[in-house]
C-alpha cells in the first residue's frame, strides 16, 4: 500500500508543508488518525495532493479523523482525486481552521463533497475562503456539493454560505471573538 503522510496520536506543533503527494494509492494524501489522545496545533499548508485512488468508504484527501482539534489546514491544492477533498470524521474534531484551499475534481464518485464535516460532535470548525470546483456539481460528475456540514456551530465565510448574527439595536455590532458575519445597516 502506498501512503501519503500519516499523523498519529498525540501529535502537536508540527508543520506539514510544501509536499507534492501524487498517486498515493488507496490511502489519504494527509491523514490525521488519532485513537486516544488527539492531535492539535499542527499546520498543513502549501501541499499538492493529486491522482489518489481512494475509495468512497475511506474519504478525504486531507482527513481529520478523531479528536483532531486546533489545527490549520490552509493553502493546499487538491485535484483529480477520487473522493472528497477535506473531511472530518469519527467525531470530536473541533476548532480547526480550513481556509484558502483549492479543491478541484472533474469526474469520479458523484456523491462526494469538496469539504465534508461528517459528525455532529465536530464543532466550531471554521471554513474560510476555500475554492471548490468540479464539473457540473451533479451526481456522477465531480462533486455533488461544494461543502456539507453536519457539525455543530460550523463557522462559514464562503461565497456559498455566510453566517449572520442577529442584531436588533441601532448601534453597530462589537466583535468580542473572531466570528464570520456581515452587518448590513440602512442608510435611511
Amino acid at each position: 500500500m502506498v501512503h501519503g503522510i500519516r499523523v498519529s496520536d498525540n501529535t502537536t506543533n508540527n508543520m506539514i508543508t510544501a509536499n507534492n503527494i501524487r498517486n498515493s494509492g488507496s490511502d489519504n494524501g494527509v491523514k490525521f488518525e488519532t485513537l486516544t489522545t488527539g492531535s492539535s496545533f499542527n499546520i498543513v499548508t502549501a501541499n499538492m495532493v493529486s491522482n489518489s485512488s481512494l475509495s468512497a468508504w475511506d474519504p478525504g484527501n486531507i482527513l481529520l479523523s478523531g479528536k483532531v482539534s486546533y489545527n490549520s489546514i490552509c493553502g493546499n491544492v487538491l485535484h483529480e482525486n477520487n473522493t472528497s477533498g477535506i473531511v472530518t470524521k469519527s467525531g470530536q474534531n473541533s476548532n480547526n481552521l480550513i481556509s484558502s484551499n483549492l479543491i478541484y475534481k472533474s469526474s469520479g464518485f458523484g456523491s462526494e463533497m469538496g469539504i465534508k464535516i461528517v459528525n455532529t460532535t465536530d464543532s466550531y470548525n471554521e471554513l474560510f475562503g476555500n475554492y471548490v470546483l468540479g464539473a457540473g456539481f451533479s451526481l456522477g460528475s465531480g462533486f455533488s456539493n461544494r461543502i456539507a456540514s453536519n457539525g455543530t456551530n460550523t463557522i462559514y465565510l464562503q461565497k456559498e454560505k455566510i453566517n449572520t448574527d442577529r442584531h436588533t439595536s441601532g448601534s453597530p455590532i462589537q466583535a468580542t471573538t473572531p466570528r464570520s458575519y456581515i452587518f448590513l445597516q440602512s442608510l435611511h
